[in-house]
């Protein structure tokens, strides 16, 4: 008898400690889309546990649970990058023909950021070309995308104090169209 409550004991300490863990998370989102500054929809999106350690709630993981934005670099800071604009072209044909070739050109600033990141498209490739401007805040993090290949598509990003997103909104010509917030 004292072996099965000393295992039982054990048991539930070890439960009991495992729960105690903050940096792992259920979050949940609230995602509200708005049609001519009212709200058209609105609803809560849960998220799976997060280990907030190891990962951020960032612009790539909004991308990789909600598709927004749609486009992204695969990393907005690469520091081999200073000043300089890199164009990475996929031929499919040996002329320049964007029918069945594409460009992916990224503009760094001095700092190794991507300030501007453009994709040229091609029929063959099955998607739309796309070219976002990206301004940063003082702390170095994307406070905003502005799409000019798009009609009028802005994204504005806010941080809380962990450097996590805590909102985003996506604006089509300067009016709400939708905002994704962690509760």
């Amino acid at each position: 008898m004292n072996r099965l409550t000393l295992l039982i004991t054990t048991l539930y300490c070890v439960n009991c400690y495992g729960q105690q863990n903050t940096a792992h998370k259920k979050i949940q989102f609230k995602i509200v889309e708005y049609y001519d500054g009212r709200i058209l929809k609105e609803k809560l999106a849960p998220v799976d546990t997060v280990d907030l350690t190891q990962s951020k709630i960032d612009l790539f993981f909004l991308n990789k649970h909600f598709n927004i934005p749609s486009y992204l670099p695969d990393q907005f800071v690469n520091a081999k990058y200073k000043s300089v604009t890199i164009t990475d072209t996929v031929i499919y044909k040996e002329d320049k023909d964007f029918k069945t070739n594409w460009e992916k050109t990224f503009k760094y600033d001095s700092l190794s950021r991507v300030v501007n990141y453009t994709n040229s498209s091609c029929y063959r490739c099955n998607y739309l070309p796309y070219n976002y401007k990206v301004a940063y805040n003082h702390q170095g993090q994307v406070e905003t995308l502005v799409s000019s290949a798009d009609v009028g598509e802005k994204y504005k990003i806010y941080y809380d104090r962990n450097g996590n997103i805590k909102q985003l909104d996506r604006l089509v010509f300067d009016k709400l169209a939708m905002q994704i917030i962690m509760r």
